[in-house]
């Protein structure tokens, strides 16, 4: 329960607006009171001996909150199998991966969101990358439908070429100008600069035509490193 309260604060830090936050905690209070009803209905039935109701209630109320409480990642494992699965479109293979630090700002109506999160993952996954094979290199990352507007540029090895200089500079810079502060947010940053400009790693982005949106992607398999930074204005 304390992990699952933990995150859900962590929900609530990413909206922008105290009208999100208000809606967005009027909302779970609805939801609460209506999982209290209907697992007091649960236990009327269950203290009738009403068998067959009770247990297709309990299977009706138990359902709901586990599904709600899955996709909202609030149950501990269900965020490393989102991860999975965003692993599998980024890069062509599925594997496991946990985070090791995630940072998202507030959108606000200055449009300067930001968006910085590293994984990790095993030694064995890192091999897989040595020789990922021509498929990485030529159908990933895949563009999903909130990319409809956007363009990739696929995976290739690092060090950074020229022409994609002016996009990484971009993501990075502003993301470094805003939270000049948050000294882990600067370590993760600066170790990001540092593989772009060394051998033996691999880069993608994805990005507008204008390039005022970038989500730029780097995976290192000596480091077990996936390195997300996004900006958007």
């Amino acid at each position: 329960m304390f992990l699952c309260a933990i995150r859900y604060v962590r929900i609530l830090d990413l909206f922008s607006s105290e009208l999100d936050k208000e809606i967005w905690i009027w909302m779970s209070l609805v939801f609460v009171a209506f999982s209290i009803l209907w697992g007091f209905l649960v236990w009327l039935t269950f203290k009738k001996k009403w068998v067959v109701t009770s247990f297709m209630l309990a299977l009706f109320y138990v359902g709901p909150i586990v599904s709600v409480c899955w996709a909202c990642r609030v149950f501990p494992g269900s965020n490393m199998y989102y991860n999975r699965q965003y692993n599998e479109k980024l890069t062509g293979k599925s594997f496991w991966a946990w985070e090791v630090f995630t940072h998202k700002s507030k959108r606000s109506f200055h449009f300067d969101g930001s968006a910085v999160w590293e994984l990790s993952f095993s030694n064995q996954t890192a091999r897989r990358f040595r020789t990922p094979g021509n498929e990485f290199f030529t159908q990933y990352p895949e563009l999903s439908f909130c990319h409809e507007d956007k363009e990739r540029k696929n995976w290739r090895h690092t060090p950074i070429a020229s022409e994609d200089q002016e996009y990484f500079q971009f993501v990075s810079s502003r993301s470094i100008r805003h939270h000049e502060q948050n000294t882990s947010l600067q370590s993760i940053l600066k170790k990001a600069n540092e593989l772009m400009n060394e051998p033996g790693h691999y880069y993608a982005y994805i990005y507008n035509a204008n390039g005022r949106n970038v989500e730029w992607y780097i995976l290192s398999p000596p480091e077990r490193k996936l390195i997300t930074l996004n900006q958007d204005m």
